[in-house]
């Protein structure tokens, strides 16, 4: 593509703004009418717009105008590019729409889904309720009393040695004994402070002596399958 000129002469440009190529007429047509100088050429290069200047998306024209009229240049693009951008996308709609009718109407008249016959779908297709209803109809619900889970009788609560429980005893008693007395100001000195405390070492060696380490031969189980 060449360069496109408005046909007004100018001693010295600047570059303006990156215009999209479909606009690059309409835009030295509306600035020849303002009497502003203006040409346009293609740019292609990736890099960003001269001095920070507005980039198009797409295909665009590198937009020089008359320096010395160049905030009135500004003016007109502020208002015509938006103009035709509203204008360019709808345009696009409206072809895209007529494409997808073009292409509808051409597999109707190709036959493209008349001959599905859709008349016995519903007929065929029964509800949930309407199934259940018929296969309560037609089936007979026996209750059998052997079909039943009946969980096994839970083993009886070993009762608890008499040694372990005096032991127990002493443990809670002798620390209970020593709090209380020193919150309500006891005598805590002598034979009872001394029976206190070998009430709560004697409770807790007891009960860690007659700890088994090691659970029994009958709640050890059988480790697994054998193969």
């Amino acid at each position: 593509m060449s360069r496109l000129e408005n046909g007004l002469p100018a001693d010295d440009w600047m570059l303006l703004a990156d215009v999209e190529a479909p606009f690059t007429e309409h835009v030295l047509e509306a600035l020849a009418d303002q009497g502003i100088a203006a040409y346009a050429e293609p740019f292609t290069s990736p890099e960003s717009s001269y001095l920070g200047t507005p980039r198009a998306s797409g295909p665009s024209d590198r937009l020089m105008v008359d320096r010395n009229l160049r905030n009135q240049a500004r003016a007109v693009l502020s208002v015509l590019l938006p103009e035709l951008r509203a204008e360019f996308d709808a345009q696009q709609q409206v072809d895209q729409d007529q494409s997808w009718n073009q292409i509808v109407t051409g597999l109707t008249d190709d036959g493209v889904g008349q001959n599905v016959d859709t008349s016995g779908v519903h007929d065929q297709i029964d509800s949930p309720e309407d199934s259940w209803s018929e296969f309560a109809q037609t089936t007979t619900f026996v209750d059998d009393p052997h079909d039943h889970f009946i969980p096994p009788e839970p083993p009886p609560i070993p009762a608890s040695n008499p040694i372990t429980q005096l032991a127990w005893a002493a443990l809670a008693i002798g620390p209970t004994f020593l709090i209380l007395g020193t919150l309500l100001g006891w005598g805590l000195g002598g034979f009872i402070g001394f029976l206190a405390v070998a009430m709560s070492i004697g409770g807790g060696v007891t009960l860690i002596a007659r700890m088994d380490d090691r659970p029994n031969a009958a709640d050890r189980g059988d480790d697994g399958a054998v193969l």
